[in-house]
């Protein structure tokens, strides 16, 4: 199986379609969201209901929660407040009501885990970048995931960790395009990625969007930018 995974579209319906023709030109079979399709953006309910009609696995983010009202969001930055008063203003009741459905974490076909921020807390939407304890989060994973989604951090990274040995998080960041072979780590290894972002990137990329290609099967995990 092929899957497509896709963080923090952010309301920009034109990025959305581009990354999921990419996509599909690319054999992705599944199309997986880990959250904040919401925020930062002036068409909240053009990105939604695309996402809607084609995403197969959804987790929520942090904004996705502030548009419902269900987190509050006044401590944040005065650009990312503007634009949620503005997306509670808007958001059509029938996308909320689809966002409501959603949960804070999933599995996928028993051996992918989905969460916005940290496997460990998904509820408090930490950024696995900053995050002090990462063999916890590793340790959080449910027994038989080897691999998991996150967004949050707009970062495109790959962190991993074999399950004997000294147990050690090992990290890699990607500002281009690569291909990472699976089988080149240990057996016994599991992953977490950090699916970079659709909308509003942040690191030093030109503005690109960015996602990420896993194919299960071969064992490869491909960064892609748009």
């Amino acid at each position: 199986m092929r899957y497509a995974i896709l963080a923090d579209i952010h309301s920009e319906p034109d990025l959305l379609e581009a990354v999921l023709a990419e996509a599909r030109d690319l054999g992705a079979q599944k199309i997986l969201c880990v959250g904040d399709t919401t925020g930062y953006g002036p068409e909240p309910n053009e990105t939604l209901e695309m996402l809607r009609e084609n995403v197969d696995h959804y987790v929520l983010g942090n904004h996705d929660m502030a548009s419902l009202g269900l987190l509050d969001y006044h401590h944040w930055s005065p650009r990312a407040h503007a634009w949620h008063r503005e997306n509670e203003d808007v958001l059509e009741e029938h996308l909320r009501d689809w966002l409501r459905e959603q949960p804070l974490e999933e599995t996928v076909d028993g051996i992918i885990q989905l969460v916005h921020g940290t496997p460990s807390a998904p509820e408090d939407f930490h950024y696995l970048s900053y995050a002090n304890d990462r063999d916890r989060e590793f340790e959080a994973l449910g027994p038989e995931i080897a691999m998991c989604f996150v967004g949050h951090s707009h970062l495109s990274e790959l962190y991993w960790r074999a399950t004997g040995g000294s147990r050690e998080v090992h990290k890699r960041t990607f500002y281009d395009e690569a291909t990472v072979d699976l089988a080149q780590y240990p057996v016994d290894s599991r992953f977490i990625v950090c699916a970079g972002s659709v909308g509003e990137p942040r690191d030093d990329s030109a503005g690109s969007s960015s996602w990420v290609l896993y194919d299960h099967e071969e064992r490869w995990v491909r960064f892609l930018r748009g």
